[in-house]
């Protein structure tokens, strides 16, 4: 926070790499987790007779299906975030 902090304080052009690099991910697994679950939900969709017909709950399928193909790309990025910066940097 304190590093956001302090570039958010600096001009636009004077580049901050890991700010950018943190919006670009973030925005990048947003898109990723929007898309994830509609596929998600196409999928549900189309296996949705075959589910009925089986007397099982459809739709709390598909809902759980989207819900966890929705947060799956941010909380990978998450990881990746955390095994780069955690890293001890070579002096």
């Amino acid at each position: 926070m304190p590093i956001l902090a302090a570039e958010a304080t600096s001009s636009l052009v004077s580049g901050r790499p890991e700010t950018v690099k943190a919006v670009s991910e973030k925005v990048s697994a947003l898109a990723q987790g929007i898309l994830a679950a509609q596929v998600a939900w196409t999928r549900g969709a189309l296996t949705l007779p075959l589910v009925i017909a089986d007397a099982s709950s459809p739709l709390a399928d598909i809902g759980r299906s989207m819900a966890l193909a929705a947060v799956e790309p941010a909380g990978r990025q998450v990881r990746l975030n955390h095994r780069r910066l955690s890293r001890r940097r070579k002096r």
